[in-house]
């Protein structure tokens, strides 16, 4: 049963692979428009709740997988969804953008960790799990400290690699 219906006016167009991600209240959205954060804080079913509100769009930011942890938001564009082959073009390779939130209405590239010189031939997914950031590929997954977010760094690679990553928790 639907207690509520809002529609998202300030929504931005985009397709049906967007990547989206939820933390405290906020609602990360990316996709054709580019990066939009809303406020859902006070949205809830019934009377008295009020529709989700933009709080900013970042044109030009195109992601299919989103993951936040605390002040930090990961963006990635698959290398299985890329039009060129890993395997047989050295230059088909991806990266995975840091950017901080801690104004979350100028969101800031901090750092990119390309694929570029990994035992992976690129970045599929990404999720957070016990405060470091992992990253699966076709031939490797990768954990990174990303205490700072200008400077990460890898903790551990192992070689098994993968399409998608789940976590219970951050």
């Amino acid at each position: 049963e639907v207690l509520r219906d809002d529609f998202i006016s300030t929504l931005a167009p985009r397709d049906t692979q967007g990547g989206v991600a939820y933390q405290s209240g906020f609602l990360f959205v990316s996709a054709e428009g580019g990066l939009e954060i809303y406020d859902v804080r006070n949205t809830h079913g019934g009377a008295g709740g009020a529709a989700p509100i933009l709080v900013s769009r970042t044109p030009g930011l195109y992601y299919r997988r989103l993951a936040v942890n605390g002040n930090i938001l990961a963006g990635l564009y698959p290398i299985s969804d890329f039009p060129c082959i890993p395997e047989s073009d050295l230059n088909c390779r991806n990266k995975i953008d840091l950017y901080s939130i801690a104004n979350l209405s100028a969101p800031a590239r901090m750092f990119s960790i390309d694929s570029r010189g990994t035992a992976t031939l690129g970045w599929n997914d990404i999720a957070w799990a016990n405060g470091f950031l992992y990253a699966t590929g076709p031939l490797a997954t990768y954990g990174f400290d990303v205490s700072n977010p200008s400077h990460p760094f890898t903790v551990v690679v192992i070689n098994v690699g993968g399409h998608f990553l789940s976590t219970h928790h951050t």
